[in-house]
């Protein structure tokens, strides 16, 4: 006997800069969802001695990619342009497990039937499985006075020819404190931090390993938020520029005309 269970887990952080992206646009908005997919299985032997094979499946989202403007790899009858989606997201590609629209000032959360077109040729595109891969639908509202904002979101999937709910996990939020939470596994960057480090565990206590940890991640940290600084500097720059061309253009157009 075999059961299964599929859950869609966010981090607090992740679902925070997810909200607060898509909060900034004052109209609709889309975007992928990057993560990875975890499986793992636990076999239970029931009192009648049959083992009982239980199936959990965590869709774990770590960040989101919004789109430069709406409608922006579809057409009106939503047709995707499947050239246009693998160059904007690049090498992110591979780690796609759902995509999201974004309706400010709604409540509403239904899927459009061109929606559901658009969610049918996606779920084809990755790696994920295509029972797995998920539309993520958001919505907020605000108070008259904009002191409180409430936003509403769900995961849908497509599985036997409908699309379904799928239940969602905000990590050191949504479990009381005394359940117990099963650990995720450790990404890669950290995996692969931990094995660079050469450490005698038998000469060295556990205190001395964890600082040597602490110490390479602290690294780790310092370089990415070095790159972050000088990528952020070069969009600037960017910025100035197209904002130039921009001027530039507006006062070729005036001198034209008169």
């Amino acid at each position: 006997m075999t059961t299964e269970s599929l859950t869609v887990s966010l981090s607090g952080t992740s679902l925070s800069f997810l909200l607060y992206d898509n909060i900034k646009c004052a109209y609709s908005q889309e975007g992928f969802l990057i993560g990875e997919l975890h499986e793992s299985s636990k076999t239970k032997i029931t009192d009648s001695d049959q083992p009982v094979v239980h199936t959990t499946r965590i869709v774990r989202i770590n960040t989101s990619v919004a789109c430069p403007q709406s409608a922006y790899f579809y057409d009106g009858i939503g047709r995707v342009d499947v050239e246009n989606v693998l160059n904007f997201l690049g090498d992110l590609a591979p780690k796609v497990v759902a995509w999201f629209k974004y309706s400010p000032l709604s409540c509403k959360l239904n899927l459009t039937f061109r929606e559901a077109i658009i969610h049918k040729q996606l779920a084809g595109l990755f790696e994920i499985p295509h029972q797995y891969f998920s539309f993520c639908i958001l919505s907020s509202e605000h108070s008259d006075n904009k002191s409180m904002h409430t936003f509403t979101q769900t995961f849908l999937r497509h599985r036997n020819n409908r699309y379904e709910v799928m239940p969602m996990q905000i990590v050191n939020m949504s479990n009381p404190n005394i359940s117990y939470k099963t650990s995720e596994p450790t990404s890669d960057t950290v995996r692969n931090i931990i094995q660079g480090i050469q450490v005698d565990r038998e000469q060295n206590g556990g205190t001395s390993v964890a600082l040597k940890i602490q110490k390479a991640l602290q690294e780790h940290i310092d370089d990415i938020v070095k790159s972050l600084a000088e990528a952020e500097m070069r969009l600037f720059e960017l910025e100035d520029e197209v904002d130039e061309l921009k001027n530039a253009a507006l006062e070729k157009n005036n001198v034209t005309y008169e």
